[in-house]
């Protein structure tokens, strides 16, 4: 019987595949709704990351701060603005491709290698890499501060971090403050130290490493002794949270273990930041054993202070402060009594200074203390205000009285000073003013004082004078010279009047030359004399500077007259502290070079009272114009006590007798007449020009020519000129 064999199985690909149902269909089409959906989200994040990384780009460049987009090996992607500009020579050059590390010194690399092998922070937040020392494009070094990010995904191309450069060049000078503070504190011979909250040492000075055998360096990085030995320097750490409970200062003391048996006191407070926090614990230790000779010193230095503060170096007498604080006192009494104040000025000062060196002015300026000394001993106050002015507080409340002590006074300081060399005579003159008639305060009376002081010495030398409230208009003009002075000096305001000079040889006027006279008229001060104004501008310093622009206008006019075919000698006053000036003598030289003067149409013209002050560098200044031509002259001769070695010795050329000598020809005695020849005699002796000022009469005139006066200038030959009228007058072109 025949077995029967079971069919074959169908093969997959014989198989009738399946018709999708409605639920397949379904399906489907949800999928494709899905991934539609998913599309356009794609394309919404695509544009929304380009705008993202346009506004990035944006911000990038516009950022202030030098800012490199970096990749993961350190290498530049991008630098904005402010990187090119700090790195790059040129502007426009590109950072890109090149090496992060380069831009930076040694441990800057390293910094910023550590950094970023220490990858993103969970918030992206910038990291403070440190100051680093940026190389900028020429080679200069600068401090700066880096802090680096992590940059979002695709924020720029290939880039992973963000590292913006922060200039410091502070830190340099914080690197010094601390070497000067740590040298400060290094000076001193107290033991200085602070300690964190942790126990960490902050700081710590060299007194403190000597007293532990070790170093500061070693202390500060936390090679501390232990702390039995080191307890009397820095104390117990209990100290340190009462310290910190109340938040004051706190003094202790301790004792050195061992047989020295030295005892410190340990004085610790608390440090606090900007916001008021306490973030350590500072403390100076004192050794007690110096206690008694430290404070000895410390008195000895504050009473050497207090000293040098109210007292006057030279003369060991207070000073200007500390009259000042007696007067406040005095005045201000409940019940003031009256008093005199004088101020006193020394005439001759400068001259012994320079005559007879400085050592010598202040031998007489400690004569004269000790002779103040001696009039107060019986009441009164003495006190030196720099210079040669000393002040005098007398006990008195008549004015006639206090004229009276004045005038004694005067006489006492008139006496010679002994000194190692000989004797040396001085005068002063003396301002008065009385309390409370002159003023009801220090001030006002030091200044009534003063204005008295300058009314003295304006009458010449050993003069006393009392304040009178008129004597306040007096310096309100001396006030307004001043300011008037410094604006015609700027604005070149002064203008030039030639005083015509006539030979006296033979029956005819010859014209000799001239004599430059300086003028100024103020819109607000009218027409100020020479006399005036010349004055005051050697006391406030400058006469060098009216000199200078006296000598310009001069020569521009003389340079005029040249081009024109005339030649004139001139006459100009000068100052001898003009001479002795730095660069006077030069500006001269100059001048007569650019204006093609010759040097000997220049004849400069020195009262005798001021030979009398010559010091070594106007000697040096007339030498220099000596020899370059510049004659000289001795202007208002016979009125002040030069000596004839001054006519011997200085490069002379004329002598000008006064108009005071001038004024008594003609008066019926016959010894004014005899002055005048004898003068004339002096002149001719010594080779000299004669020159009569102030001639007025037709008298004076023909007596002069009879007796050999070699010129004469005055207003009865004629009033000074203006150039123009000069010109028209007297002058004609040369042949």
């Amino acid at each position: 019987m025949t077995a029967e064999r079971a069919p074959p199985t169908p093969r997959p690909a014989d198989r009738v595949p399946r018709m999708p149902d409605r639920a397949d269909l379904a399906r489907l089409r949800r999928e494709m709704a899905m991934l539609r959906q998913r599309q356009g989200q794609m394309r919404v994040d695509l544009e929304a990351l380009k705008a993202e990384r346009a506004r990035y780009a944006a911000l990038f460049e516009e950022l202030p701060l030098p800012t490199l987009a970096l990749d993961a090996r350190g290498r530049i992607v991008e630098g904005n603005a402010a990187a090119r500009r700090r790195w790059c020579a040129d502007d426009e050059a590109s950072l890109a491709d090149q090496s992060a590390f380069a831009l930076f010194g040694g441990r800057g690399r390293v910094a910023l290698f550590e950094a970023m092998r220490a990858g993103a922070t969970p918030d992206r937040a910038a990291r403070l890499i440190g100051d680093l020392t940026m190389r900028c494009d020429d080679g200069h070094p600068v401090p700066a501060e880096a802090h680096l990010s992590d940059l979002p995904f695709g924020a720029v191309n290939a880039a992973e971090f963000q590292l913006v450069a922060v200039e410091r060049p502070d830190l340099a000078s914080h690197a010094r403050e601390r070497t000067l503070y740590q040298s400060l504190i290094d000076s001193s011979a107290a033991m200085i130290f602070a300690f964190d909250l942790d126990g960490r040492c902050l700081l710590a000075n060299s007194a403190i490493a000597r007293e532990l055998g070790t170093s500061r360096t070693a202390l500060e990085a936390g090679a501390l002794p232990p702390a039995a030995a080191s307890a009397h320097v820095f104390g117990a750490r209990g100290s340190d949270h009462e310290v910190l409970l109340s938040g004051q200062p706190r003094a202790f003391y301790a004792n050195q273990p061992g047989a020295r048996g030295r005892s410190f006191r340990i004085d610790k407070f608390p440090l606090r930041d900007d916001a008021g926090k306490v973030y350590a614990i500072g403390g100076i230790t004192s050794d007690l054993s110096d206690r008694v000779e430290w404070q000895a010193a410390l008195q000895a230095a504050v009473a050497r202070a207090e000293r040098l503060t109210y007292h006057d170096p030279i003369t060991h007498l207070p000073n200007r402060a500390y009259l000042h604080k007696v007067l406040g006192s005095l005045t201000l009494q409940t019940q003031p009594q009256p008093f005199a104040l004088l101020i006193l000025d020394i005439d001759d000062l400068k001259l012994i200074n320079d005559a007879h060196g400085h050592p010598a002015g202040d031998a007489i300026l400690r004569a004269t203390a000790g002779r103040l000394e001696a009039v107060t001993s019986a009441g009164g106050f003495a006190a030196r205000l720099g210079g040669g002015e000393f002040a005098l507080i007398l006990p008195t409340e008549d004015l006639a009285e206090t004229q009276d002590q004045a005038a004694r006074l005067r006489a006492r300081l008139s006496e010679p000073a002994l000194l190692g060399t000989g004797a040396l005579r001085s005068a002063c003159s003396i301002g008065v003013a009385q309390f409370p008639a002159d003023g009801p305060g220090a001030d006002a009376l030091i200044r009534a004082a003063s204005v008295a002081l300058f009314r003295a010495k304006s009458r010449g030398r050993g003069e006393i004078a009392c304040f009178e409230p008129s004597l306040l208009k007096v310096v309100d003009r001396r006030s307004r010279l001043m300011e008037g002075l410094h604006r015609v000096l700027d604005a070149s305001g002064f203008r030039i009047a030639f005083q015509p000079k006539f030979a006296l040889h033979g029956q005819n006027r010859t014209l000799a030359g001239a004599e430059a006279l300086l003028r100024w008229s103020d819109p607000d001060l009218g027409e100020v004399g020479p006399d005036e104004f010349i004055a005051l501008a050697e006391t406030i310093g400058l006469v060098a500077d009216i000199d200078r622009a006296m000598v310009t206008l001069v020569f521009e006019q003389l340079a005029r007259w040249r081009r024109v075919g005339l030649r004139l000698h001139m006459a100009i006053n000068v100052s001898t502290l003009s001479l002795a000036s730095e660069g006077f003598a030069a500006h001269v030289i100059d001048q007569l070079r650019e204006h093609r003067l010759t040097a000997d149409q220049i004849l400069f013209e020195i009262t005798e009272t001021a030979l009398m002050e010559i010091g070594g560098s106007a000697r040096d200044g007339i030498e220099a114009l000596r020899a370059a031509g510049v004659e000289f002259a001795i202007d208002d001769f016979g009125t002040g006590y030069s000596s004839l070695r001054y006519l011997q010795e200085l490069p002379l050329r004329e002598v000008k007798i006064d108009r005071s000598f001038v004024a008594r020809i003609g008066s019926g005695k016959p010894r004014d007449e005899q002055l005048v020849t004898g003068i004339l005699g002096l002149a001719h002796s010594f080779g000299l020009r004669s020159v009569a000022e102030g001639v007025e009469t037709v008298e004076q005139f023909d007596w002069l020519r009879r007796a050999g006066c070699d010129q004469a200038q005055g207003f009865y030959l004629s009033h000074p000129l203006d150039a123009e009228a000069f010109e028209a007058r007297f002058l004609s072109p040369v042949d």
